[in-house]
């Protein structure tokens, strides 16, 4: 399905796959782009940034 020309964004997550994401043109045709080694897709800043890091602090 074709995200693009939804409410004028550009960029979307590609769900399969959270390293990728879908980048639109102004006239609907859109590519699957493939994010920098070691990140992931962040929807809220519409960019690719490294993943989360959970630190264990041994407290429960």
């Amino acid at each position: 399905r074709n995200p693009c020309g939804a409410f004028g964004l550009y960029f979307f997550p590609y769900y399969p796959d959270p390293s990728r994401f879908i980048q639109c043109d102004q006239t609907g045709v859109f590519w699957i782009r493939k994010c920098a080694p070691g990140t992931i897709y962040n929807p809220n800043f519409s960019v690719c940034t490294y993943p989360p890091v959970v630190v264990e602090t041994g407290k429960k």
